[in-house]
């Protein structure tokens, strides 16, 4: 898909670091944008926020989960209608899960935690354990997540997801692809995500969130995939960016790349 010609030239027009801080930049806004929206819903049920140490939907999420746990059917009803009012995508739990999963399992989250927040993602009623395999009993039927893959340390792994999917990729060959999806943000815009496909096991794996689950259900829940490369071809371009320009190659590159001319 991509040819090494095609990100030089890109690279001639662009800067390197101009290409990242336009990544960066986007991934920014969008989450502002959609935490502005999680805190206009935060006022709208009188729920103070801004007590809570988290970004506005966490802190959202949270009192959700305390009514849910209370069994407060009305003002659940109440939330989900103002939900409604904002587009509110619900598909952005199942990663929320299993980043709660990983948190868990690191136990950066005590168990108790846990349960409270995993109860604010109202697309998932129920989340049982079984060794490193979490079930998820979810509106988009029966999903299971398994955590650990990776003995990378959190701090090495979470928020580089694009990092640990290029180190992964230039390490090995065999039938693995590296893909860049768009997955919804609660309300408004787009967290830009790279994971592993394993296609002989049909399975994604998440190295930033340390997590497995079933291709064909990630793809139902995440249709919105940028592209998709070989382990093989990744390496090739990696190894004549690093030849060319001594800059390690990862997939929000490539993705800079591919709008930059799109936009011709």
């Amino acid at each position: 898909m991509f040819k090494f010609e095609e990100i030089k030239e890109t690279l001639e027009k662009y800067p390197y670091n101009k290409l990242m801080a336009d990544y960066e930049i986007r991934q920014k806004s969008n989450y502002a944008k959609s935490d502005e929206v999680a805190d206009e819903i935060s006022s709208f049920l009188d729920f103070p926020s801004y007590i809570l140490p988290f970004d506005a939907f966490s802190n959202l999420n949270i009192y959700i989960a305390c009514l849910r746990n209370n069994n407060d059917f009305r003002k659940i009803a109440i939330i989900k209608d103002l939900l409604a009012k904002y587009s509110y995508r619900y598909s952005n739990e199942i990663l929320c899960a299993s980043q709660y999963i990983d948190q868990l399992q690191t136990n950066d989250y005590p168990q108790n935690f846990f349960d409270l927040i995993a109860r604010g993602l109202l697309s998932i009623e129920k989340i049982t354990q079984n060794g490193d395999d979490f079930f998820l009993e979810t509106s988009y039927g029966k999903i299971k997540i398994t955590n650990p893959i990776t003995d990378v340390p959190g701090d090495k792994r979470r928020g580089y997801c694009h990092n640990v999917t290029s180190d992964f990729l230039i390490s090995n060959n065999n039938n693995y692809y590296g893909a860049y999806y768009y997955i919804p943000l609660p309300f408004v815009g787009f967290l830009e995500h790279s994971v592993v496909i394993d296609e002989d096991n049909k399975k994604v794996l998440d190295f930033a969130n340390n997590s497995a689950i079933d291709l064909e259900i990630w793809q139902k829940i995440y249709p919105n995939c940028s592209f998709v490369i070989s382990a093989k071809d990744f390496k090739t371009l990696y190894e004549q960016m690093m030849d060319s320009y001594d800059i390690a190659l990862q997939p929000a590159l490539l993705e800079e790349v591919k709008r930059k001319r799109t936009r011709k």
